[in-house]
Formats: C-alpha cells, sequence, structure tokens
C-alpha cells in the first residue's frame, strides 16, 4: 500500500481534526479533553494570521491515518515546533511510518 503525506489544506480540516481529537482524547482517556474545533483550527491555520501547519498522512483510499501539528513559535514567524505526531491506533505497527516523505 502506498503512503502518501502532504500538506494540508482547508478541505482537510475534518479529517485532520478527527485524527487529532480522537487521538488526544484516547491519550487523555477523557471524552472531554479537547475543546478545540474544526472553526478554531481555521481560524489558527487559515485566517489572518496563521499559527498553525499540518501534514496529512494517508494510507489507504479517503483513509487519513495520522497528521503532523506544528505551530509558529512566535508572530513574527522566526521558527515552528513540532505540536503533535500522531497516528491513530489502528494503523500502528504496520511499518508505514519509515517509508521516505
Amino acid at each position: 500500500m502506498n503512503i502518501q503525506i502532504r500538506k494540508g489544506e482547508k478541505k482537510d480540516l475534518p479529517g485532520c481534526a478527527s485524527v487529532w481529537f480522537t487521538s488526544l482524547r484516547n491519550l487523555k482517556k477523557a471524552p472531554d479533553a479537547v475543546t478545540n474545533t474544526v472553526e478554531d483550527m481555521h481560524a489558527d491555520g487559515f485566517g489572518d494570521k496563521p499559527c498553525l501547519h499540518f501534514h496529512m498522512q494517508r494510507w489507504m483510499e479517503n483513509c487519513w491515518c495520522g497528521i503532523i501539528l506544528c505551530k509558529v513559535f512566535n508572530m513574527e514567524r522566526e521558527g515552528l515546533y513540532l505540536d503533535d505526531l500522531l497516528c491513530l491506533k489502528k494503523y500502528r505497527g504496520k511499518g508505514k511510518g519509515g517509508q521516505n516523505i
């Protein structure tokens, strides 16, 4: 199976949010742990001063299995930091993480 990793676009926000929110809820073992919304991500990633950048990993047709989230270190754009690198549990251990990007 091929893996596709590419820069996230506006149309990817629901898929990104699904992977991110599901993973965080499972990690924290708290269904109400996530307060972000797709609208928050839209504003942070595509608003006047974007501070969120993400890449999506697709393993199977129309199935997003992982995300890479980076945030702007400061508003002068002097740097980014890796915020989250997540893969849904059902896709882990399949040997796909070592493929070249």
